[in-house]
């Protein structure tokens, strides 16, 4: 199908609609890349001089009629040249935006970082910025600031630990099961209240359905705790992630698999079978129970552990975090996920688990995206409106954070 076609856009189907507004945004980058072309080309010909204006910025402000501010961004890119990331833009595959945010992590780095270094880390940061925002780009530029020891400043320590901090949590259980709660915190656990926050508690981007993250902040924050809270259920004192929930199947496995009737979870409670399914993706400990006619409970079979500690430390250790494209959730924050669900006959093998976080494993359960192993790596696969080839994604958002 053609993108250059000149069908009136109201005319275009909502797939033609998505490719049109696809190509049109690599066409304003490789437009981009020209004029920073341009601009360079300018400089060194030292043309604002010969039509008589003080500088470059001046003269693209006069006959461009953009701000200063764009001016001189302009010509500073074109300044700091990087091969890799001019091909990139000039080939439509990042925006001028993410040129900025990758010149902008690259203006942190010291002037005696090796040259290899510097070369893999803009090609780790163009890969990251096709598949993510400028936003995550430049966020994930910190790792690298913190590598190079840039924005390195001494920890304030001024603060005393106190032999017994005032921490207080009353709390009030609802009939539905809710949990209604006040108290108040020390210092030193109110800082690590807001790290959780600025981690977790940031309003999501737009999906790929162009829907805002409708939560308010008590929403996001509450979000937050719940999900600190389920690492901390699934994490013993030797620090490996363990079950969250056990699950006694009180129904025949055939009933689960269409998803009919109920399942009881230990801290969860009754729960519909579509729920049960991603629940039971992954940290799950199944619990085969018998019940007689008055629903006594008749036998109860040995739980057994789907995803063993050592299966979650090799996934930590392959997939680094969350394996959905742009994602920085590290593996701490994540769960297993089956590639082919074991209640439809999956295997509990490595090559059918990936490590996602709470909001990509519930995207996979309730969009059309999937995934899938290629080549050894985890990639997700994007639904057919929005890329008609479904070219597999990979994950490079961790690899700035092992350099780190």
């Amino acid at each position: 199908m053609s993108t250059t076609s000149s069908s009136p856009s109201n005319q275009l189907s909502d797939d033609e609609l998505v490719a049109a507004l696809t190509a049109s945004e690599a066409t304003m980058a490789r437009e981009y890349a020209n004029n920073l072309t341009l601009v360079r080309e300018a400089e060194n010909r030292k043309l604002a001089a010969t039509k008589g204006y003080r500088s470059t910025t001046a003269l693209l402000t006069a006959i461009s009629h953009i701000s200063v501010a764009e001016a001189r961004t302009r010509v500073g890119l074109a300044r700091r040249r990087q091969v890799a990331v001019e091909l990139a833009l000039a080939q439509g595959r990042i925006t001028s935006a993410h040129v900025r945010a990758i010149h902008y992590v690259l203006s942190k780095a010291p002037t005696t970082i090796a040259e290899t270094d510097l070369v893999e880390a803009v090609t780790t940061l163009v890969e990251l910025a096709e598949q993510a925002t400028p936003t995550t780009v430049r966020k994930a530029g910190h790792g690298l600031a913190g590598y190079w020891s840039v924005d390195s400043r001494p920890a304030d320590d001024t603060e005393t630990d106190l032999a017994r901090p005032r921490r207080a949590f009353r709390s009030h259980r609802l009939l539905d099961g809710r949990m209604r709660f006040s108290g108040m915190f020390d210092r030193e656990t109110s800082a690590r209240v807001e790290l959780i926050f600025q981690q977790l508690a940031r309003p999501r981007q737009r999906d790929e359905f162009g829907r805002a993250d409708g939560r308010g902040r008590s929403e996001r924050e509450g979000d937050a705790l719940a999900e600190a809270l389920a690492l901390a259920v699934r994490v013993t004192e030797s620090q490996q992630p363990q079950s969250e929930h056990t699950v006694a199947v009180t129904i025949p496995l055939a009933e689960l698999e269409k998803r009919a009737g109920a399942t009881f979870t230990r801290g969860v409670g009754h729960t519909t079978p579509a729920q049960l399914r991603r629940i039971c993706c992954g940290d799950v400990k199944v619990v085969p129970a018998v019940l007689g006619s008055n629903a006594e409970v008749l036998d109860l079979g040995r739980g057994t552990q789907l995803v063993t500690t050592a299966q979650r430390t090799a996934l930590a250790l392959r997939d680094k975090g969350c394996t959905r494209p742009g994602c920085q959730r590290p593996a701490k924050w994540c769960r297993p996920h089956f590639i082919v669900h074991w209640l439809d006959g999956g295997s509990t093998d490595l090559v059918n688990l990936a490590l996602v976080c709470e909001e990509h494993e519930r995207e996979l359960h309730h969009t059309e995206w999937e995934v899938r192993l290629v080549d050894g790596r985890i990639a997700f696969i994007p639904p057919a409106w929005l890329d008609p080839e479904q070219r597999p994604l990979h994950n490079t958002a961790h690899q700035l954070q092992a350099a780190a």
